[in-house]
């Protein structure tokens, strides 16, 4: 294979074409898996969620019981 330069690529057109096929199997694979990972990426963010909702909750009743602690002193 030559380019206008006449400088040869140690390829042939045959290898490249395979190469290329290789990495387009692997492209498809791989957004086979981002699409497969997508439910679990949801489900951490709604756990993610539900643990800083749960947080918030614990900090209001810790500062309710605070307060309430000092108001009886």
């Amino acid at each position: 294979l030559y380019f206008q330069n006449r400088i040869q690529v140690p390829f042939s057109q045959d290898t490249i074409l395979k190469k290329l096929g290789l990495i387009l199997m692997f492209t498809n694979k791989l957004q086979e898996i981002t699409q497969n990972n997508q439910p679990v990426n949801q489900k951490i963010t709604q756990l993610q969620n539900q643990y800083d909702t749960s947080q918030g909750i614990l900090n209001l009743t810790r500062t309710a019981f605070t307060n309430e602690q000092q108001e009886c002193h």
